[in-house]
């Protein structure tokens, strides 16, 4: 089997992003931008909705069918991952619908979760008028 094209949309599984009790469970992420000129792709951990959670992207199994239950998109952990070898170290789970793909973009703007490095960071990919900055691993 083929590697899977990787871009906008794409789910995977990362390890070791569970939540507090158990740390070793993955979650879903989904790519949101492929950072090509620093080698690293975007991605947005999707979460289970709780009382207490940002409600600025919240669906459920009626938007895609790679959630059982309510779940979020999860701006303030957002995060760059290395595109070297990034299908082989995590799973592949399939593709956001479109419709939902959009409104986790939109909601990295309007998130007040969002941390101003990644929104800043996911301008200069998706806005070629931006000036370009290359990034360090620690910069997001």
């Amino acid at each position: 089997m083929s590697a899977p094209k990787i871009g906008p949309g794409s789910i995977f599984l990362l390890p070791g992003t569970g939540p507090a009790h158990d740390r070793a469970r993955p979650h879903m992420c989904v790519v949101v931008a492929d950072d090509a000129r620093n080698g690293d792709y975007l991605v947005i951990p999707i979460c289970s909705a709780h009382s207490q959670c940002d409600r600025t992207c919240v669906f459920d199994s009626s938007h895609t069918v790679h959630v059982e239950h309510e779940s979020h998109a999860s701006y303030f952990e957002a995060k760059a991952c290395p595109k070297k070898g990034f299908s082989e170290r995590f799973e592949y789970v399939g593709e956001l619908p479109q419709p939902l793909l959009k409104q986790v973009l939109k909601g990295i703007e309007a998130s007040l979760e969002t941390e101003p490095r990644f929104r800043e960071r996911y301008q200069a990919v998706v806005d070629p008028s931006k000036p370009k900055k290359v990034w360090k691993a620690n910069d997001v």
